[in-house]
């Protein structure tokens, strides 16, 4: 008895069984409700927007690709379940993967000047080298002559003569006497100076002190001896023309008479300071005192 009631009840739950719905077996569309893949030891589930690799089921994958409303996407983020491209090397901080562009400068790819690198000294004079560098007053490049600067590349006027001034950048001054304008700057020449050039009062005042009457200095009006007309003054060195000290009535290019079959007439149009420190304009060829300037040794570099 008890033995039919078993098998009743199984022949019950077998029939149960074998005529489930369709419904819950498929979807709408007759597409099978999570099928299950065996390969292997492992198994591969065909999830929305992933796919895996199982040890043994011998299928390789690379990025993760999901087919989407019929768009191919790919997720360039690896996520749990999915392997990274075999080979790969990681990123390196601060730099990009595959980059060729070496760090030039070796401070962990930071721009120029940002790694803290020591300003550089300055350079330091080299006395002797003929170059007039900061901290020298003059350089003469070794020379052993009496010509004003000593082998320390300090400025001594005296060795132009013992009355001879100096003034605060180092130049020196020293009156002579007697030549006309053109002579005088020859003589200059020949002691390796030239006619001063005035640019300042203090400089001015240094020429004062070597004048009793009046000295040439190195200034002319750049028109002929014999002409009458204006024209513009200028230092025989060519620096700019800016400090002028006139007397009153200066300059007035006086016209004198100075001889000759046809009574030839000179104008004045060189420059010479006067006692007091002012300038006038004089005839060029009348002997007068002039001061020599010697400009410090050496060349600015």
């Amino acid at each position: 008895m008890r033995a039919n009631v078993r098998c009743g009840i199984i022949a019950v739950l077998c029939f149960v069984g074998c005529n489930r719905p369709d419904s819950d077996l498929f979807g709408a569309d007759g597409t099978p409700l999570h099928p299950t893949t065996s390969g292997g030891t492992g198994s591969v589930s065909p999830l929305a927007g992933s796919s895996s690799t199982d040890a043994g089921t011998g299928v390789n994958t690379g990025a993760d690709m999901a087919n989407i409303g019929g768009t191919t996407t790919t997720d360039p983020t690896p996520t749990a379940g999915t392997s990274s491209i075999a080979g790969s090397a990681p990123l390196e901080q601060g730099g990009n993967a595959g980059s060729s562009n070496p760090d030039p400068v070796g401070n962990g790819g930071m721009p120029d000047g940002a790694a803290g690198s020591p300003d550089p000294k300055p350079v330091e004079p080299v006395c002797g080298n003929g170059k007039l560098e900061e901290g020298e007053e003059c350089d003469d490049a070794g020379h052993a002559g009496q010509d004003g600067c000593d082998a320390s590349c300090k400025v001594v006027c005296s060795q132009h003569g013992q009355a001879t001034l100096e003034s605060e950048d180092h130049h020196c001054y020293a009156g002579y006497d007697q030549f006309d304008f053109t002579s005088a700057q020859q003589d200059c020449l020949k002691r390796g100076a030239h006619l001063a050039t005035i640019s300042s009062a203090a400089e001015n005042e240094i020429a004062r002190k070597l004048t009793n009457n009046g000295k040439w200095l190195g200034g002319y009006e750049n028109v002929s001896q014999a002409m009458p007309g204006t024209g513009a003054y200028e230092w025989l060195t060519g620096e700019p023309f800016t400090y002028t000290n006139w007397a009153p009535e200066e300059p007035n290019r006086l016209d004198t008479h100075c001889g000759g079959t046809f009574g030839t007439h000179c104008y004045e149009h060189c420059i010479a300071i006067l006692g007091d420190g002012t300038w006038a304009d004089r005839r060029c060829e009348t002997p007068d005192g002039y001061v020599c300037e010697w400009d410090p040794a050496g060349t600015k570099p």
